[in-house]
């Protein structure tokens, strides 16, 4: 068995594109075990869990490649180019290239699926001995609140802890895609946080995003979208490579993860 942080298991959360949903409003979900994501890799309970949150985006998929710039860890100037994805049933894919120990041409691809209500990471490395996924997964039902971003009033949800007022961008064009934005200072962070995020109320994604903070300054820009269906085999790890799924037991005080090897 492998023992992981919460950290490692739930850093691809939702890809840096990803928005919340169209409709507001909650709505009960059951997943399905199958062969993919058999039973036993949900919690042994019938109890229905807490929210999944953001609801996703459903029936606007997507193939985009995204520039970052001072995301690396260790190297502030940085860049690397992220493949994002997302399908018309609202599942995200995010590949991200590994490099160091792993070799050159390795990667790291995260996906969160809310069909399954499981979130799958893997590494793909230049040596296929290191190869590795790791899956996760909620309840098989589940409570879904819709909490939709209103484009026309991008402001109203950050006004809490702006420390100077947030101003409305745009519009303006990226990809090819009508686009609206914010500027705004977090002041929950130290030191403040400038921040200027852009987004396609069209597609639902975000598009740019600008963050400043001290010394600090990360960007981060689609330069290709294309309105197409990803491939299905996106979503689930090569086949081949050894899953181990993940479950937490304990409190939320004291909490420990578990990974028993499945294939």
């Amino acid at each position: 068995m492998l023992r992981l942080s919460k950290t490692l298991l739930f850093a691809l959360a939702w890809s840096s594109l990803a928005v919340h949903g169209q409709d507001a409003g909650e709505t009960l979900d059951f997943a399905q075990p199958s062969d993919k994501f058999p039973a036993a890799w949900y919690p042994q309970s019938d109890n229905i869990a807490p929210v999944w949150e953001p609801a996703p985006v459903r029936d606007l998929p997507f193939v985009a490649s995204v520039s970052k710039t001072g995301w690396i860890i260790g190297d502030p100037t940085g860049a690397m180019t992220v493949a994002e994805e997302r399908d018309s049933q609202g599942r995200v894919r995010s590949e991200t290239p590994l490099g160091g120990p792993f070799g050159a041409g390795s990667k790291t691809v995260t996906i969160n699926d809310p069909v399954s209500h499981c979130s799958i990471t893997w590494v793909e490395a230049a040596d296929p001995a290191q190869h590795l996924a790791h899956v996760s997964c909620g309840n098989m039902r589940m409570r879904v609140v819709a909490q939709p971003l209103d484009f026309a009033n991008l402001c109203s949800p950050w006004e809490y802890i702006a420390v100077a007022p947030c101003v409305k961008l745009g519009p303006a064009s990226v990809a090819g895609l009508s686009i609206v934005g914010l500027k705004l200072h977090d002041g929950t962070q130290s030191p403040v946080q400038d921040i200027e995020r852009w987004y396609s109320p069209e597609l639902v994604v975000q598009m740019k995003e600008f963050v400043h903070q001290g010394e600090e300054t990360k960007l981060s820009e689609v330069i290709e979208l294309k309105r197409q269906e990803p491939d299905k085999s996106d979503f689930y790890p090569p086949l081949g490579m050894p899953i181990y799924f993940c479950f937490t037991t304990g409190t939320h005080t004291s909490e420990n993860t578990t990974c028993k090897r499945w294939l």
